[in-house]
Order: structure tokens, then C-alpha cells, then sequence
């Protein structure tokens, strides 16, 4: 018992236990509490009990290792046809077997998570019924909880960024045990309804502490910010106040006592103080943006998971049988039709996750053995208190998992398995259906569960001392290019044939010329592959289109950059660089123009510097900008730049004379006019628009830049403080280093002649910018004008330090040491009067 309370407790604490060695480490021990139980049912004489209520546990043992029998080609092409094509793109062709899963390795790894589940509830169940040890897996999750929350208090409380100091997460409020927020809430919610439970069995202060542990989890769950801890904590709440309802109350009360309130009215009080309580204490943790996240939800945008869950049924129609237990992360890109560069693990939502992953046949398995549990729990299920709330930990965590995975690592399942065993085994334990809960363990229950049990750990443990996909990756990273490299991600293409990823590694390390004429070549053909195993990844066409341009197939090149651009608009500039060096032609690069009216008139500005060579081009993209909804002034403020560019000073005064008048207090417009009053050589003028820019936009820094660029070149010093102070107020505004402020100031101070207030801006510099050798540098020559030799030294030995052995300082200051010296020896020669 004490091996099984521990593995339940660590499971979650261990980031999860999603990494190798906390997963090998959990399921070791499971193992050993299973064994040690076998043994002492053995010894007994008995066996476990409840066995037949381990049927869903036991389907999802059944269902990942099915899928790990190896199939003949043949057959298998007739059962996966798409399976069939996506697994040609292997680096030798179409295996001649391979299993219904098309990711085995992934799938091996889940059967691991899922006998340690099954065991862990098995045990539960027989630890239940014993009634001696009911409680110790239901504190086992509690306390796991507490230890969580306790974690991420320490961790803000001493601005530790990094879980346990060495792994990245992205919490914005407390840190748990878990890098993905949403995973740390369903351990919270577990955890808030197991202390519930515990409470509901203890008696005067215990009961207060496990309350209190109920409360400080549930707040936890919020302060995660994941709005589907707010359903999952409501779906558990009303579970738990409807069971309540119709729960055994035990003996009945004392007909001496005193009258006491309804059990409606007991129920709307007590919940309406535990959710002032709950809601208090996540308040004090700072769950207060939860608020902010739900009001920012919608599902209309594009950036929700809905949006994923829609277009991952691509996948439920090209394989109706199913993928594969957790092999969704290698074969969904082959499907993705949405412009996000991200890789998705699964498709956070359990109802569809499982239908992809097993097919229809194997969510109608689910849907049939999860029915028949419910009606056999119904029979011998008698709801009292701490089953209710048993069964409200279970709701949260399934209702969370509409919008998660958690359930798919082994931190979440093995705590619900835990809790779910408890509440079967408390409900078997009870008189008559104890006797009738040993009929479970007969024969054929204990020889199906035993075998698979046992061929679920030699897969478990296999499947996690295999070379994996990161493995695979961390050595092809951390080798020279090369042969070496190379076979590492042809030995990546065959392990994980249907993942993108690797043919896009070997084809860096492929020939691009090919041996002989007629011939394929070796990098073109690892990137088709890569693209038939991705067709929505930009990488792979940015790349296509590098070694096309290579091969001299220019159109085809540009076509494969214009795909990179449509998938990923947000490289339309650096590939439009790229495109640019190779001397792609004005119209070819307006061919980039594929995204939308934003992405297009980016395209447009890029070509304004070309002028009269792009001109046509220019006005031909801003036209497309504005059928795809570009407003008119950022239309025109685009045409007045290439009018400047190409000379036409009055056209630009015109259109951006015209663009005023749509958006009298866009600022953009008095900087156009700046920068063409500039470029016709009318400084006065492009001050005052400058100036009048300022005003309209007081935090935009190129403007304020602008106007001090302007004020010193015109030597207006009596705008020179104005100037300063506004980029000065810009810069900081936008959380920007000041420093550049100051070395203009002291560059107007030194053409205006005032050396002493230049070489004191140039100081402040250097205090705000203490490792830049060039500011030192500047002070020393500042100082030195000044008549300042020691100052001037100083600086300079600045330099060495920043800079050592640099040679232009090390020269000045030997010139600086002699010339010290030699105004101490002129002093000392000089008469005394």
C-alpha cells in the first residue's frame, strides 16, 4: 500500500510524469504495488476483487496493444488505404508490415500509461473494499495537491521563473507541477474534491484542515487561469450538491434534538459560503484575469481550439479505423489546412481524440463497455457523502477533458484511476455486494486481465528504453553535417515514416546535383516527401524553393516561396530579401502578394524603394490591397512614399494632402509630409510637420527621432530641450534604453561649442550604457578636448577593459600616458614666481 500511495502522489509531482525517467520511475512502481498486492491476495488465498469493474481500464490497455500488431502491406492497404500512402513516403518505400497504429513508438508509450492506470485502480479497488486502507489513496491525491500548491507559492514567493529551477512553463499566476496550466488544474480540481471527500468522513478539526485543503485546491485550479477549470469546477460542484442530495445520510437524527434547517436550506448555505470561500482565496491568488480570458473568447477568431477540433476531422474521414493511440502529433500535419507553423500533440478534446486515434469501431467499444460499467455501478453504487463527492472529482476532470488531454498522462490518470477504484471498492465493500463483488474474480476475468497486464508492461517498458523521435532529433542537432547526421535522419525517416519532420532534416544533408542525368535529385526528393507528409508547412516550401532556385528552376522556385508565403505570411519580408539577392525581378516579387490586404500592402512598401523599376508593380499591389479591405489612407500614405521616392514632391503633398483630409489625426500623414519636405531640401518646412506630428503621436519614437534629427541639423536650439525630452518620453513609453538621447544632446552641445555640458551628456551615456567601448571612447575624446588628460585616460582604460587588446585604444592611451607626463615634467621645469 505504502509502494501504491506513493506512486499515486509522485505521478503528478513529477512534471506530470511526462518525461522518460518519471514515467519509467511510475510505472516501476506500479508494477511493484501490483505484484506485492497479487502476492497478498496469494497468500490470503483470494484474489483481487472487482475485477469486472476494470473493464473500461482494461479496453484502453486492449485497444493501443491491438494496434501494435504488425500487418502484412497488402492487407493493411485494404483496411488504411490512406494510411497505406502516407507510409510510402518511408525512406525505402512502404514498409512490408507495419502496424495499425502509424505510430508505434507513441502507441507503445501509451500502453504504458495504461496498465500503470489499470493497476493503480485495481489496487484502489481492493484497498476500498478492505475499508482498512479506503483513505490512503484519496489523501495520496489530496496531499499531492497541497505539495502543488505549496510548490508554486514558493516558487513566486522567491521569483523562481522555472518549475524546480530547470524547466520552462508558461504560468502566469502559480507555478504547479505541470508545464501546461490546463494539466495543473485538473490535479487541483482532483485534489479539491478528494480533500471534500476526506472531509466528509472526518470528524471536528480534521474536518476544518481537509476543508481548508478543498478550498486552497479549488482556488489553485482558478489561479491557473484556464477557463475550463471555471466548468470543470461548476460540473463537480453541481455533481456534488445532486448526489449529495441523494446520498445515505446515515442514522437519523435524534427526535430530543432541536429542529434543525431543511437539507435544501443546509444545501443553498453551505454552497453559497464555499464559493464566497473559493472565490476569496483565488482572488488572493491572483485569478483575477481568469475574468479577462473568458471575455477575450472567441470562437469565431481562428485562435481557439475549436478551430483545430474542426479541421482534425480531415483525419476521422481519410481513417475511419483510426491512427493510433497518440499518433496524431505524426499524421495531422498531413491534413492541416490552418496557417499556424505550431505542431499539435493532441486535439484537446477526449471525445474526439479518442475517435481519431481508435476509429469507429474502437469509440463504439468505449461507448458500449463505459454504458455497461455505468448500469453494474448503478446496482452496487449507494451514494453517501464521500462518494459524492468521489464522483464529483471524476465529472470535473471529464468535463475539463472536453477541452484538454490531461487524462492522456499518466499525473492526471493515475490519480482518477485511484479515485475511481476508491469509489467502486467503497461501494462493493457493503454487506451483500461484497459476496457478489467476489464472483469478479473468476477465472476468465483474472486470466484477461492478468495476460494483458503482463504483456502491457514488457510493451510499456520496451517502448520507453527505445530510441525516441526527441532522442532521434536532440543527436541529429548535436552532430556535424555529414554522413553521420544524415543516416540519423534517414533512421528518424523509418522509424516515424508519417512524420514531416525527418526527410526535411536528411534533405540539409542530401546532394542537391543528382548522380547522372535523368536522375532525381537526393534533396529535392526528401523535401517532396516532407511535402507530402506536410503540404501546409512553410518550411518545407521555403526550403523546396531554395533548392529549386539552386537546380535553376527560377518559376518553379518562386512558386514553392510564394506557397512558404500564403502558409506563413509573416515571412513575406525576409523571404522577399531572400528573393531580392537572387535578383528576382520587381514583378516577380509582387507575385508574393498572397495573404491578406495587410500581407499585400507589406509587399507594396517593400518595392517602394525600387521607384520608376517597380512603379507599376507598386500601384498594381496597393489596387489589390484595397479590394482585399485595405482602408484608402494607408493606400495612399504607400503611393505618397513612392511619389518621394521617384521625385515627385507636389504628387506627394497631394496625396497625403488628400489622406489628411479621411484621418485628420493620423500622425503617419504629418511624418509622410516630413519626409518629403526633407527630401526636397525644405527643412524649415518638414520641422514644423514634424513638430505638428509630435503632437498628434507623443510616444512614437522614429517621429520624435525625426523632429530631433531635423532641430539639430536646423541649429534650432531653442527647440533643442523640447526635442530631447519628447524622444526621451517615446523611448520610455515603449520600454526603451534612453541612452541615445543623451549622445544626441551631447553632439548638439559640441557643434554649439559648450564642450563641458557636451562631455557631461556623454557621461550620463556611459553610466546608462556601461558596457559600449564606443561611448568610453567618446568621453576620452571629449575629455581630452577639455583639457582633461586623467579623464581621458580613465575612459580609455574603460575601453581595454570592454575591449582588450584594441588596438585604436591602447594607441591613444599610450599617447595620453605621454602626454601626461610630459605636462609634469614642463611643470616641474617651469620657474617658480
Amino acid at each position: 500500500m505504502a509502494v501504491l500511495v506513493a506512486t499515486i502522489a509522485a505521478a503528478p509531482l513529477l512534471v506530470g510524469s511526462v518525461h522518460r525517467p518519471a514515467v519509467v520511475a511510475i510505472l516501476a512502481g506500479a508494477s511493484v504495488a501490483l505484484l506485492c498486492g497479487l502476492a497478498g491476495e496469494g497468500l490470503r488465498g483470494g484474489a483481487l476483487r472487482g475485477q469486472s469493474f476494470a473493464a473500461l481500464f482494461w479496453l484502453a490497455l486492449i485497444l493501443p496493444l491491438a494496434q501494435l500488431v504488425p500487418l502484412p502491406s497488402a492487407p493493411r492497404r485494404v483496411i488504411d488505404p490512406s494510411g497505406a500512402a502516407l507510409l510510402e513516403n518511408a525512406p525505402g518505400g512502404l514498409p512490408a508490415a507495419w502496424p495499425a497504429s502509424l505510430d508505434p513508438q507513441s502507441t507503445a508509450e501509451e500502453v504504458a500509461t495504461a496498465v500503470a492506470a489499470l493497476a493503480v485502480f485495481l489496487l484502489a479497488v481492493n484497498a476500498a473494499a478492505r475499508r482498512r486502507y479506503r483513505r490512503a489513496p484519496i489523501q495520496a491525491v489530496a496531499l499531492a495537491g497541497v505539495a502543488a500548491v505549496i510548490s508554486g507559492l514558493i516558487h513566486k514567493i522567491f521569483g523562481i521563473d522555472r518549475l524546480f529551477g530547470f524547466i520552462d512553463v508558461n504560468a502566469a499566476v502559480l507555478p504547479g507541477p505541470f508545464i501546461n496550466p490546463n494539466h495543473c488544474a485538473e490535479l487541483f480540481e482532483l485534489s479539491a474534491f478528494a480533500s471534500l471527500a476526506l472531509a466528509m468522513g472526518a470528524e471536528a478539526e480534521v474536518r476544518i484542515a481537509w476543508y481548508l485543503a478543498a478550498g486552497v485546491n479549488g482556488a489553485a485550479a482558478l489561479a491557473t487561469l484556464s477557463r475550463g477549470s471555471m466548468l470543470a469546477l461548476f460540473a463537480g460542484g453541481v455533481s456534488f450538491v445532486a448526489l449529495r442530495w441523494a446520498a445515505d445520510r446515515g442514522i437519523e437524527a435524534d427526535p430530543a434534538a432541536p429542529p434543525r434547517s431543511s437539507p435544501l436550506g443546509r444545501s443553498i448555505v453551505w454552497t453559497a459560503g464555499a464559493i464566497i470561500c473559493l472565490v476569496s482565496v483565488a482572488i488572493a491568488l491572483g485569478a483575477m484575469p481568469i475574468i479577462d480570458e473568458l471575455a477575450q473568447t472567441n470562437f469565431g477568431s481562428g485562435a481557439e481550439k475549436t478551430t483545430v477540433w474542426r479541421d482534425a476531422w480531415a483525419l476521422v474521414r481519410h481513417h475511419p479505423l483510426g491512427i493510433g493511440r497518440h499518433a496524431f502529433d505524426r499524421v495531422f500535419p498531413a491534413y492541416k489546412t490552418l496557417a499556424v507553423s505550431s505542431r499539435f500533440e493532441f486535439v484537446e478534446n477526449a471525445p474526439l481524440e479518442a475517435l481519431i486515434d481508435v476509429g469507429w469501431p474502437g469509440l463504439a467499444a468505449l461507448a458500449v463497455v463505459s454504458v455497461w460499467l455505468l448500469r453494474r455501478v448503478a446496482k452496487v453504487w449507494r451514494p453517501d457523502y464521500v462518494g459524492a463527492a468521489l464522483a464529483a472529482a471524476l465529472v470535473a476532470v471529464a468535463v475539463h477533458n472536453l477541452a484538454d488531454f490531461g487524462l492522456e498522462t499518466l499525473g492526471i490518470r493515475l490519480p482518477f484511476a485511484a479515485l475511481a477504484g476508491v469509489m467502486i471498492g467503497r461501494a462493493i465493500a457493503r454487506g451483500d455486494e461484497e459476496r457478489r463483488a467476489a464472483r469478479d474474480t473468476g477465472r476468465p476475468w483474472r486470466v484477461a486481465i492478468g495476460l494483458t497486464v503482463s504483456i502491457g508492461l514488457v510493451i510499456g517498458f520496451a517502448g520507453q528504453a527505445r530510441t525516441s523521435a526527441d532522442d532521434l532529433e536532440r543527436s541529429w542537432r548535436g552532430t556535424s553535417a555529414g554522413p553521420v547526421r544524415l543516416a540519423l535522419a534517414v533512421e528518424g525517416g523509418r522509424r516515424y515514416p508519417t512524420d514531416y519532420y525527418f526527410p526535411l532534416l536528411e534533405s540539409y544533408d542530401q546532394v542537391l546535383r543528382p548522380s547522372g542525368p535523368g536522375l532525381p535529385s537526393p534533396r529535392l526528393a526528401a523535401l517532396n516527401r516532407a511535402l507530402r507528409l506536410c503540404p501546409g508547412c512553410g518550411q518545407v516550401h521555403q526550403e523546396a524553393g531554395r533548392a529549386l532556385l539552386g537546380l535553376g528552376r527560377r518559376a518553379q522556385a518562386l512558386s514553392s516561396f510564394r506557397d512558404a508565403v500564403r502558409i506563413q505570411p509573416q515571412w513575406s519580408l525576409p523571404v522577399l530579401s531572400e528573393l531580392d539577392r537572387d535578383r528576382f525581378s520587381p514583378a516577380e516579387l509582387a507575385s508574393l502578394a498572397v495573404g491578406d490586404g495587410a500581407q499585400t500592402l507589406a509587399v507594396a512598401r517593400y518595392l517602394v524603394p525600387k521607384g520608376a523599376a517597380a512603379e507599376r508593380e507598386v500601384l498594381a499591389t496597393v489596387a489589390e490591397a484595397g479590394r482585399k479591405g485595405v482602408p484608402p489612407t494607408e493606400q495612399l500614405l504607400v503611393k505618397s512614399d513612392l511619389a518621394v521616392t521617384l521625385g515627385r514632391f507636389e504628387q506627394a503633398r497631394a496625396l497625403l494632402t488628400e489622406a489628411a483630409a479621411l484621418s485628420p489625426r493620423d500622425s503617419r500623414v504629418e511624418a509622410g509630409r516630413t519626409v518629403a519636405y526633407e527630401r526636397e531640401g525644405r527643412l524649415a518646412e518638414a520641422l514644423v510637420h514634424a513638430q505638428q506630428g509630435a503632437m498628434l503621436s507623443p510616444f512614437d519614437v522614429e517621429l520624435a527621432r525625426h523632429r530631433l534629427r531635423l532641430v539639430i541639423s536646423l541649429q534650432r536650439w531653442s527647440d533643442l530641450d523640447s526635442a530631447l525630452e519628447q524622444l526621451k518620453t517615446a523611448l520610455r513609453q515603449g520600454g526603451q534604453n534612453v541612452t541615445e538621447v543623451h549622445l544626441a544632446a551631447s553632439q548638439a552641445h559640441a557643434s554649439r561649442g559648450n564642450v563641458a555640458r557636451a562631455l557631461s551628456e556623454l557621461k550620463t551615456a556611459a553610466t546608462l550604457d556601461a558596457q559600449n567601448p564606443a561611448i568610453w571612447a567618446a568621453v576620452g575624446r571629449t575629455s581630452e578636448e577639455r583639457g582633461d588628460l586623467t579623464g581621458a585616460a580613465a575612459a580609455f582604460r574603460q575601453v581595454m577593459a570592454l575591449k582588450p587588446g584594441d588596438p585604436e585604444a591602447a594607441s591613444e592611451l599610450a599617447r595620453l600616458e605621454r602626454a601626461k607626463a610630459d605636462a609634469r615634467l614642463m611643470q616641474m621645469l617651469a620657474p617658480a614666481h
